[in-house]
């Protein structure tokens, strides 16, 4: 996060006791300064799951190729940006839609029961963080909704599930598990089964709880153009095992 840069007192400017204590007033209004104080920019945007239903306000057409439309609805996502989605569970390629002004959307995609799709948003160099979600067809015809992604709440990844390759060919994930029981990192494969990115660190990864870890992704390029693929761990604790997706991108060649 980055703070704004308060502005330029205008004491030294004016004399006099009054001017300056005016002056100095005037400042931290603008500024909203004082005792350690700073003005915070707003937190980047994010895509909301929320905002595709509730499922009353659903629309599920299916469409010739057997997809199905979906719509979200004002402030789903960054208006202007560019959305994207992946079907976790097949191996099509991504679903692109532009997003409109107010952050409203429709797109088609082939999606069945209890697929996990990926929702990402790019904008300029911007690129927000994927949020996952399990599609669910209600029981009324024609109506769906969407189940948040299991995660342990516990366990911080950091970047948050996806890796750029544009600075460097290997790439880590930072691992903290906050969790009162032991997690472990295993059986790694990609979506596509691209064999240009590989998990350099030897698995499984067995992390205590209250312990940190590294993974490391190493990408090595066979061909030229742009590569993105989803790496795939499984991450076991507390008795449950959770598929943890990963966004693996790399620009093209120079």
């Amino acid at each position: 996060m980055t703070f704004a840069t308060p502005g330029r007192t205008c004491a030294a400017h004016h004399r006099g006791r009054m001017a300056t204590a005016l002056c100095l007033a005037a400042t931290c209004a603008l500024a909203s300064c004082g005792p350690g104080v700073a003005t915070p920019i707003p937190e980047p945007p994010t895509f909301k799951i929320g905002r595709i239903g509730p499922p009353a306000q659903l629309e599920v057409t299916a469409t010739p190729d057997g997809g199905r439309r979906i719509h979200g609805e004002s402030g789903a996502a960054p208006g202007g940006a560019q959305l994207q989605v992946t079907n976790l569970d097949r191996v099509d390629s991504a679903v692109f839609s532009n997003v409109r002004p107010d952050g409203s959307f429709d797109l088609n995609i082939v999606v069945n029961q209890g697929d996990e799709l990926r929702f990402d948003w790019l904008r300029g160099t911007e690129r927000g963080i994927p949020e996952d979600a399990h599609f669910v067809l209600d029981l009324d015809p024609g109506l769906f909704h969407f189940e948040p992604s299991e995660r342990f709440a516990c366990l911080k990844v950091t970047p948050v599930l996806a890796l750029d390759f544009s600075a460097a060919a290997e790439q880590s994930l930072q691992v903290e598990n906050e969790c009162s029981f032991n997690v472990s990192f295993d059986s790694a494969r990609t979506r596509l089964g691209s064999t240009e990115f590989s998990v350099k660190t030897q698995l499984p990864l067995a992390i205590p709880a209250q312990a940190a870890a590294e993974l490391q992704v190493l990408f090595a390029r066979t061909q030229p153009g742009a590569r993105e693929d989803t790496l795939f761990l499984d991450v076991t604790g507390d008795t449950r095992v959770i598929r943890y997706p990963v966004t693996l991108a790399a620009p093209a060649s120079q």
